[in-house]
């Protein structure tokens, strides 16, 4: 078992280790899959098991990702430019402290998949294994091969391949394990009529997965085609999971910003549903696109009646790069916000799934019986009760 304590070291869900030394294990960096904002991906065999592994940039580690376009346009930190983000009086230390354990990529993703799997819901993303922390020296040669097998000829130092500076070097290098799933999209980007198919048929499954994790507490944020494989949503570094600094309970916020982000993964998936029909549009022969809607149409909204709800001003749609001003004039099916996360925790234990509790269904009440009842119930029926009247 490892020993490494599970992460990040706040209130809240966790990710345990995988292993303490992938050294130790039979491992294998098999392809070199790209790089994306933060990390860099890698498929790979241990003992004998193929699985995804994603290494992420140190920087993305240790210095948060928290903007929220358009409230946070005065904290802008330029993670490129390595500049540490440092307490003001506009942000004071704790928020600062808090932000590190609740708003790098890395811990992100561990409290997301910790969330789902002290719920057993792994099912609604891809599955993830545990985290690793490995350093540059133990997987050098592993990374160098990776990178002649999928770009042959190619000089690719490690040090670049995972964007570390000079005095980054010794730094640990936090990743993530996850399944393996193949790819379906072409070498070039493009996506197969047969896989296009699937992906119209996955849609439904897939709004519905990320209104559960709505539900769940979680909000993704950065919501794109490119996250999903074969249906499951397989990047969560943008998520956000209850408990929060930016939560309610922390004043820190507006009430309604986690209710704002929800909004906003809805019109995401919105932009996915239309590219999806255009696509299915372009096959050869055409798709029949979906029907599918995740938020409400501008073009039926606007013909609507007026209603005192459609009138503005409305909030504003809160987004993390996007740069632009969008209404808050449809709200989503669950509030991530009232996530009853210290009930969850109290009712897990160490080997056992909880579920998100549920509220009666309507017109339905939840009597309690009354001891007399419940004595009546257990007390056994006399043998004459169940013979038949002779006549």
């Amino acid at each position: 078992m490892p020993t490494l304590k599970p992460l990040p070291d706040c209130e809240g869900p966790k990710l345990e280790c995988f292993t303490d030394d992938l050294t130790k294990h039979d491992f294998k960096f098999l392809e070199y899959l790209g790089f994306g904002c933060h990390s860099a991906v890698f498929k790979a065999e241990i003992d004998g098991k193929i699985y995804l592994i994603k290494l992420f940039f140190p920087v993305f580690v240790y210095e948060p990702n928290f903007e929220l376009d358009p409230i946070d346009q005065g904290f802008d930190v330029d993670r490129y430019e390595k500049e540490r983000l440092t307490a003001s009086e506009e942000m004071p230390q704790h928020v600062v402290d808090s932000l590190r354990v609740h708003a790098t990529s890395f811990n992100n993703e561990c409290r997301a998949y910790g969330r789902l799997k002290e719920l057993g819901r792994e099912h609604l993303a891809g599955k993830v294994h545990g985290y690793l922390r490995l350093y540059l020296h133990q997987i050098d040669e592993q990374i160098q091969a990776a990178v002649q097998s999928s770009l042959p000829g190619a000089i690719l130092p490690s040090v670049e391949v995972m964007e570390m500076e000079d005095d980054e070097v010794d730094l640990p290098i936090m990743a993530i394990v996850k399944d393996w799933i193949p790819e379906h999209r072409t070498p070039t980007g493009g996506i197969t009529r047969e896989a296009e198919q699937r992906q119209i048929k996955h849609l439904p499954r897939m709004l519905r997965n990320l209104r559960e994790l709505h539900k769940c507490g979680i909000v993704v944020r950065d919501l794109k085609s490119q996250q999903y494989y074969e249906g499951q949503l397989c990047d969560l570094s943008h998520a956000r999971t209850i408990p929060h600094i930016f939560s309610p309970e922390s004043g820190i916020r507006p009430r309604w910003t986690f209710a704002s982000m929800a909004a906003w993964d809805l019109k995401c998936f919105q932009d996915i549903i239309e590219e999806t029909k255009v696509s299915a549009l372009r096959a050869d022969p055409p798709l029949k696109p979906t029907e599918l809607v995740a938020t409400r149409n501008e073009a039926r909204f606007n013909s609507l009646r007026p209603r005192p709800s459609m009138q503005g001003p409305f909030l504003p749609l809160v987004n993390y790069d996007e740069g632009g001003t969008w209404n808050l004039d449809y709200y989503p099916s669950h509030d991530p916000a009232l996530f009853n996360w210290r009930a969850i925790q109290k009712r897990a234990t160490k080997n056992s799934a909880v579920r998100i509790p549920e509220k009666p269904a309507a017109a339905v009440s939840m009597k309690r019986k009354s001891p007399a009842t419940e004595e009546a119930k257990a007390r056994p029926v006399e043998e004459g009760n169940n013979k038949k009247r002779r006549r």
